[in-house]
């Protein structure tokens, strides 16, 4: 995240950092025969943070 976050820093665009980590995210998953399971974490991950936004 720190790497991440530095690239920001730096004047990278926040879109093209976000589509590195999602990337980088892939491919760990594919590394672990796990890419199949992505989707539906991914699903729940975006409905905690939707319930989250309510609340606020």
């Amino acid at each position: 995240m720190d790497g991440y976050a530095k690239l920001i820093r730096n004047g990278s665009p926040a879109s093209t950092v976000a589509l590195a980590m999602l990337g980088a995210t892939l491919n760990m998953y594919e590394m672990l025969g796990m890419r199949s399971e992505l989707p539906s974490l991914l699903r729940t991950v975006a409905d905690q943070i939707e319930s989250e936004n309510r609340m606020n």
